[in-house]
């Protein structure tokens, strides 16, 4: 465990930056449940009986609350995939080279 902390410990932004978009994920998800029931709100209010033929969705809080959202958890996923990628891969190679330079 002491080896594998002193190969990782000059990646900590990394980490820290990982573990935050995680966090930003989590917050984004949990609001999800929040936000879609002012949408449906939204949605009825713009149906009406007359019209239920043609249901349109023209902006207002689906807009606004729902695509932010969804918008917000895939960047902030993407990226902490790509932290997470990117510490995995230096850190195998510099492990790999170092084994390599021991024997």
């Amino acid at each position: 465990m002491n080896l594998l902390y002193q190969y990782s410990k000059q990646y900590w932004k990394l980490f820290a930056a990982a573990l935050l978009l995680a966090a930003t994920n989590q917050i984004f998800s949990l609001l999800d449940p929040v936000d879609f029931p002012a949408c449906d709100r939204q949605l009825r209010h713009q149906i009406s009986p007359i019209h239920a033929g043609a249901v349109r969705a023209r902006g207002g809080a689906f807009g606004a609350g729902g695509g932010g959202c969804g918008v917000c958890v895939a960047v902030a996923k993407n990226f902490q995939d790509y932290f997470v990628n990117v510490i995995v891969q230096r850190l195998g190679a510099r492990m790999y080279s170092d084994g390599i330079r021991i024997r």
